[in-house]
């Protein structure tokens, strides 16, 4: 991992672990929140979760609704196995986010985390 996004990884899981069960997030939402360009980065970060019941990456998915392929404990079918066992419906591999998309607004907590953000993006501009 880069150390760009190794600067975001805190961050990230801090978000992860905001995401109550029976609800999702998408890479691009998170990527958004902590400022990160590229969606992907959220990937990489999370693909190395050394935590999932603290940081419950299943329920992060795809910005179209679909669960992730590379998903790190079971692929696809690992996935949508925990993410049914929380009573998100997940129907050909897509979960439909108007119904079970998170919304960090509502969390004290986020704004505390972006705060945190804000200082990570300081020190990246300062490094680099």
């Amino acid at each position: 991992m880069s150390q760009k996004l190794a600067d975001y990884r805190s961050l990230v899981f801090d978000l992860v672990a905001q995401i109550p069960l029976g609800k999702v997030a998408t890479y691009k939402q998170l990527a958004s929140l902590v400022g990160l360009q590229n969606a992907r980065g959220v990937g990489r970060i999370l693909h190395h979760n050394d935590d999932p019941r603290r940081f419950p990456c299943h329920r992060v998915v795809k910005s179209d609704g679909h669960v992730a392929d590379g998903y790190a404990f079971g692929e696809r079918f690992g996935q949508i196995v925990k993410l049914r066992s929380e009573g998100v419906h997940v129907l050909g591999g897509k979960i439909n986010l108007a119904e079970y998309l998170h919304d960090f607004n509502k969390n004290t907590k986020t704004k505390s985390t972006l705060k945190t953000q804000k200082e990570v993006e300081k020190r990246s501009t300062k490094i680099g």
